[in-house]
């Protein structure tokens, strides 16, 4: 993530050109906020939150949150926005989403085996392209940034 704002920073670039506003972070908080909900009740994990977590598990919650923020900042924010520009919003939105599948890609091919791969790459697609229609509508990285982060930390529930 260093890389990246420096990059804005030399260029004289505010954060908000990476999708840092203050003006849409209060969206951006209640749309992820309405996200984790969603994937709370979409996954079934209502009843083992309510039961407790182990330490363990609470303790990566605070490392998939700096992770999600990271990411969502760069693929979101940095290259999303660069690309709208470049390209238009339909096909930067697309192009941002292909990135992040390609930037996804080696780590569920070490992770899953060959017969298994199809159905992770494709929620790596789908999610590709939620984040960066979330981020569109809130013009918040904080949307798609909290709903991965509760996403991946409910894996391990």
């Amino acid at each position: 993530m260093i890389p990246f704002i420096l990059a804005v920073v030399l260029r004289g670039q505010p954060l908000k050109s990476m999708g840092w506003q203050k003006e849409n972070l209060r969206a951006g908080l209640i749309v992820g906020l309405l996200l984790i909900v969603v994937v709370l009740f979409l996954r079934g994990k209502f009843a083992p939150l309510l039961k407790g977590v182990t330490r363990q598990q609470a303790g990566l919650l605070p490392v998939w949150l700096i992770y999600s923020f990271a990411e969502e900042t760069i693929f979101r924010g940095y290259i999303q926005m660069r690309l709208d520009s470049y390209l238009g919003a339909k096909w930067g939105w697309m192009a941002a989403a292909g990135l992040f599948l390609l930037w996804q890609l080696p780590g569920r091919l070490w992770l899953f085996p060959a017969g298994q791969i199809w159905q992770p790459i494709l929620i790596a697609a789908v999610q590709g392209v939620l984040c960066g229609w979330t981020m569109k509508k809130t013009g918040h990285v904080a949307a798609p940034a909290l709903y991965r982060a509760f996403a991946g930390w409910l894996t391990v529930l």
